[in-house]
């Protein structure tokens, strides 16, 4: 270092390269010691780390690394996925609600699923609802939509309007004989080999019940009825 002494500047002493220090103990810090239970007490206290849950949920429950890794983003969000499959809710489908329409209201709203409206809880209904066939797929966007900010009771929705799947194969066969008779084009087309005349056909039964038929049977019935 340098001092000023009576007017002039004189040299103390040089400092050591940073380099040196590798050579000697800092003589400011004391030696630590720490015994192995309290090692294991902190060890116990870390988080489970993102990777190593990442990891985990593709092993436990059969998840994509990608999905996996979106999931684990975040520890709510990892909390949320895990407490919804405890629910009931198959993991593949906490995955693909989560990360898709969920993740996608959750942007637009700039409000994440546990302090919205809809709360795990009532995702966790609505998803419910879809895996029973009680309502399909269409009907639980259009529901996840209009309750993720506001909130409410699904089922008691789908009660009060009527929106339960229609999955009864009788009533769909009536709706089916209505979509052939009104779609001559698309039968012969579809008869011709040209496959994707068959979603004009499941679009017309979808139209008249309002979106809430098990698209799945349509397509089913409708092939069946063809091919006949």
């Amino acid at each position: 270092g340098w001092v000023e002494a009576r007017g002039a500047t004189v040299s103390q002493r040089s400092k050591e390269m940073a380099h040196d220090y590798r050579y000697f103990p800092e003589p400011d810090l004391p030696p630590l010691q720490l015994d192995r239970e309290l090692v294991a007490r902190i060890g116990a206290a870390i988080p489970e780390l993102p990777e190593a849950r990442a990891l985990r949920l593709t092993e436990r429950y059969g998840l994509s690394a990608y999905d996996a890794g979106v999931i684990t983003t975040t520890r709510a969000e990892a909390d949320t996925y895990e407490e919804l499959v405890e629910a009931g809710i198959s993991p593949k489908v906490a995955a693909n609600w989560l990360t898709g329409e969920v993740a996608a209201l959750a942007n637009v709203h700039r409000v994440p699923l546990s302090s919205s409206g809809l709360g795990l809880t009532g995702l966790a209904t609505l998803l419910k609802l879809v895996e029973t066939g009680a309502i399909n797929g269409s009907t639980a966007k259009e529901l996840l939509a209009e309750l993720y900010v506001g909130g409410g009771d699904p089922a008691a929705l789908v009660n009060e309007r009527g929106l339960g799947q229609v999955a009864d194969a009788d009533e769909l066969g009536a709706l089916i004989t209505e979509a052939i008779e009104a779609n001559p084009k698309a039968c012969a087309d579809f008869r011709g080999g040209r496959e994707a005349a068959l979603q004009s056909l499941v679009g017309h039964v979808m139209k008249a019940t309002r979106g809430r038929a098990d698209a799945r049977l349509v397509t089913t019935l409708l092939r069946e009825r063809l091919s006949g």
